[in-house]
């Protein structure tokens, strides 16, 4: 799996996940794949860090993605 920040204009020649950064109205930052254009994927909300300090596996995630994805679609956790 190969992973890339958003640029715009930035062309590549493997298609990579592109990963964007979005604050949401609460404050909270959700971590989302979007394409070319910065435009949110269908089934690409993958993480959400709240303002308390916690991590949200978000689920439903797309399995075209690419992400080892639990029996719920979230991405699942390596031991580390």
């Amino acid at each position: 799996m190969n992973f890339e920040i958003y640029e715009e204009n930035k062309p590549t020649k493997e298609e990579p996940v592109r990963l964007r950064l979005t604050k949401d109205p609460d404050g909270s930052i959700s971590v989302r794949a979007v394409d070319t254009r910065g435009v949110f994927k269908e089934d690409g909300h993958l993480l959400r860090f709240t303002t308390n300090g916690v991590l949200h596996r978000v689920g439903v995630i797309g399995v075209c993605l690419g992400f080892q994805l639990d029996e719920q679609k979230r991405i699942k956790l390596g031991a580390v």
